[in-house]
């Protein structure tokens, strides 16, 4: 009787203890897909962001860009302007959102860096000559710091 006890006792020890690493095998596994799940979405959220930043910032400058060639035409509209002008504060209000998820979703100095330098280019048209060569020279300024922040970007994800 006794062995046939401690045949017992040692079934169920071991069933206990098989029970116990299985459980805690699957609450690894579990906790494994939700990190994965959680790194994935920061992820996207990170590429979300630079991606309609990179998009609202070139609408922007479009916009800058063609007020400051309404002005400098010489047929210059005063109605036209005032309807480009509110077209520009529109698009400027849509750069606010995902420039402030790229600023909290982003550490890398060197993004935020392209992001406000570009930010800063673009904004700069407005402040050009009322000529079109101004309007131009400032476009291209503010094209090629949107290149610089899409490849400042681009290699911090591809690093995470």
């Amino acid at each position: 009787m006794d062995i046939a006890l401690a045949v017992a006792l040692v079934a169920v020890a071991g069933t206990l203890l098989g029970s116990l690493v299985s459980g805690r095998a699957q609450q690894r596994a579990g906790l494994a897909a939700v990190a994965a799940t959680a790194t994935h979405d920061t992820r996207r959220a990170q590429l979300d962001s630079v991606t309609e930043l990179a998009d609202a910032i070139s609408v922007h400058r479009r916009a800058l860009w063609e007020r400051q060639h309404a002005r400098a035409r010489s047929d210059y509209d005063p109605e036209g302007y005032t309807r480009l002008t509110a077209q520009c504060y529109a698009t400027r209000a849509a750069v606010t959102r995902p420039l402030t998820a790229l600023r909290v979703l982003i550490p890398d100095p060197d993004v935020r860096a392209a992001a406000d330098h570009m930010v800063t280019v673009t904004y700069a048209i407005r402040d050009t000559e009322h000529t079109a060569a101004a309007a131009d020279k400032a476009r291209a300024e503010a094209v090629t710091a949107h290149d610089e922040f899409v490849t400042a970007a681009g290699r911090y994800l591809a690093q995470t």
